[in-house]
């Protein structure tokens, strides 16, 4: 028999002795719970591994005294199992039916991992092997920014089982072999599984299976790996036992745990779209519709539609106008309809804009014309007019708009100033107001200028406004105005009449010299002078103010006022000297009015 069969017959030989020696273990672990590993340790280890790394620690020392662990049950205790009878080694060797749930990265629960007794260190334990996989070449499973498989979704549950098998007893020298046998029993994949182990201390390493090498401290590190649920995996170790004594080491194993979560980001995003008419007239009601669609991805929430009635458009609730329209879902459209009046002429841009309570916004506008007429007015004629002078004034009307203006109807007020005369295109005058009218059916747009002639009589002085004003059917308006202001004249005249057209020398001639105002206004400061030929000299006067001798001038004083359609008559006598035609000379002047010059002969015989 070989040194090989004969190691592993001596078990066997020992299985009476191993009951006796549990129930005494028993008794110790019942005693002394802390000193479980005093104890030698087990044929057959099962341990539940989380992610936490252990360092690979050195058998330690155990009491003198030897026992056997008895058989224990999965059941009562789950963390260990041993076998009570030492059998052979068996490579279908595996685990109990259910094995307990330890999380990543949790210590292992219950007794610590049992230890060998060791024995005085051999001389010697050079290995022969190179170290290649030490702790710093073990690829570590790093996170990722990506969501992993379906697999990976949910609750991981990975879990791993490690049972190692060796010989109860070993002969010194002869080759052994012991194995570990790790086992996911989890539901999910154990990442990184990294195994390692300790050559036992008085102990030569031969082989390992798979191949593994240990480093030049004694450490044992299998290439890491990946472990489906259910996968099992065993490794070997053959070493020489050099020492006598209880030899022996401890593996440990670690991995890590994969969990993948996902959602789904979407994006939310609104078209607004508005479409109207090109063009209205004042007074339409201008329908606008607006679509709201969500093309995202994501649910629009809080929806809200904003409008700011432009100028040119009104609204019954006023200028801002704000629609909830509440949650749209992706693809989902919204069809509204927005009625605004036109009120005013041109091109009206308007402005829609929608919102979302997450702060999304978009804009969209559209233009409409709104076709108007529009009156234009004008007065042309002078300014400044004089009493009892016909004035012509000249109304001018037209539609520079883009609508034709419909029942216009055309007024002018006069001033108190100035008297209605008479007027075309079928004027009428109303004098309780002193207003003029006309009315035309239609005034078509872009047309030339229509022309009203109206006369008017000044009749006092004064200054007053002409106001020229009108209107449609519609209510549009337009008004202009023109100030006038009427003045008097002055219409100063006078006239030289002889009373004999000759004379006989040394005799009297006699004149009257008539001052009229034909004029509207007063001629105040009238002066009047008279001059006399050399044949001529000065005998009486009769007239409204005296006068002085100024060489051959007789200077009259002035007359203060002569009022509108009054004259003033002077009556004068000269004495005729010299024969011949004998001129004297008159001259008349007035404040504002420059001297007028006239003269007048007698023939003296």
């Amino acid at each position: 028999m070989s040194k090989k069969s004969a190691s592993r017959n001596i078990p066997a030989i020992l299985g009476m002795g191993l009951i006796l020696a549990g129930i005494i273990w028993t008794c110790v672990k019942a005693s002394k719970p802390g000193e479980l590993n005093a104890a030698p340790g087990p044929i057959r280890t099962a341990q539940r591994v989380g992610v936490k790394k252990a360092a690979a620690p050195q058998p330690a020392p155990v009491q003198e005294e030897e026992a056997v662990l008895p058989e224990l049950d999965i059941d009562q205790d789950p963390l260990l199992m041993v076998q009570a009878e030492p059998a052979p080694l068996d490579d279908s060797a595996s685990f109990p039916a259910e094995q307990p749930f330890i999380e990543p990265e949790e210590p292992a629960l219950g007794d610590e991992p049992p230890v060998f007794e060791t024995a005085p260190k051999a001389p010697s334990t050079s290995i022969g092997f190179p170290a290649q996989n030490g702790p710093d070449t073990i690829p570590v499973l790093a996170p990722s920014p990506h969501p992993g498989s379906v697999e990976t979704e949910g609750a991981q549950s990975a879990q791993l089982a490690i049972v190692k098998e060796i010989p109860n007893e070993v002969s010194f020298g002869a080759e052994t072999l012991y194995r570990i046998h790790i086992k996911n029993t989890g539901g999910a994949v154990a990442h990184g599984v990294t195994l390692r182990d300790a050559v036992p201390e008085g102990a030569r390493l031969l082989e390992c299976q798979p191949p593994a090498a240990p480093s030049v401290s004694g450490e044992i590190v299998w290439p890491v790996f990946d472990m489906k649920p259910n996968e099992e995996r065993v490794f070997e170790c053959r070493f020489v036992p050099e020492v006598e004594g209880t030899i022996g080491s401890t593996a440990t194993v670690t991995f890590a745990a994969e969990v993948s979560g996902k959602t789904s980001c979407t994006r939310p995003q609104l078209h607004l779209a508005a479409r109207g008419p090109a063009h209205a007239k004042i007074g339409d009601t201008v329908k606008f519709d607006i679509e709201i669609t969500n093309v995202g991805t994501g649910v629009a929430k809080g929806v809200t539609l904003l409008e700011n009635v432009p100028e040119g458009l009104s609204h019954p609730s006023g200028r801002m106008l704000n629609n909830v329209i509440g949650d749209i879902k992706p693809g989902e459209k919204k069809e509204l309809a927005l009625s605004l009046k036109a009120v005013g002429p041109g091109t009206i841009t308007n402005v829609l804009s929608v919102s979302t309570e997450t702060g999304l916004y978009e804009e969209a506008s559209t233009d409409v014309t709104v076709d108007a007429p529009e009156l234009s007015l004008e007065i042309s004629g002078a300014k400044q007019r004089y009493l009892q002078r016909e004035a012509v004034y000249r109304l001018k009307v037209w539609n520079p708009g883009s609508a034709p203006a419909k029942g216009v109807k055309l007024t002018v007020k006069l001033p108190e100033q100035l008297q209605f005369v008479r007027t075309n295109n079928e004027g009428l005058y109303q004098e309780s107001d002193r207003t003029v009218h006309w009315e035309l059916v239609e005034l078509p747009e872009k047309t030339a200028p229509g022309e009203i002639e109206l006369v008017l009589n000044p009749v006092s002085i004064g200054t007053g406004r002409l106001v020229f004003s009108g209107e449609d059917n519609m209510q549009l308006s337009a008004s202009t105005e023109q100030e006038v202001t009427v003045d008097g004249m002055t219409a100063l005249n006078y006239q030289i009449q002889p009373l004999t057209s000759t004379v006989e020398q040394g005799g009297d001639a006699q004149f009257e010299i008539v001052l009229s105002n034909k004029g509207t206004k007063e001629a105040a400061g009238v002066e009047m002078t008279v001059t006399l030929p050399a044949g001529m000299e000065a005998v009486s006067m009769e007239g409204p103010t005296r006068y002085t001798v100024q060489g051959s001038t007789l200077v009259f004083a002035p007359i203060s006022k002569i009022g509108p359609q009054e004259e003033t008559v002077y009556k004068l006598k000269f004495r005729c000297n010299t024969q011949g035609d004998q001129r004297l000379s008159v001259q008349v002047g007035a404040e504002g009015i420059p001297p007028l010059t006239k003269e007048e002969s007698v023939r003296v015989y």
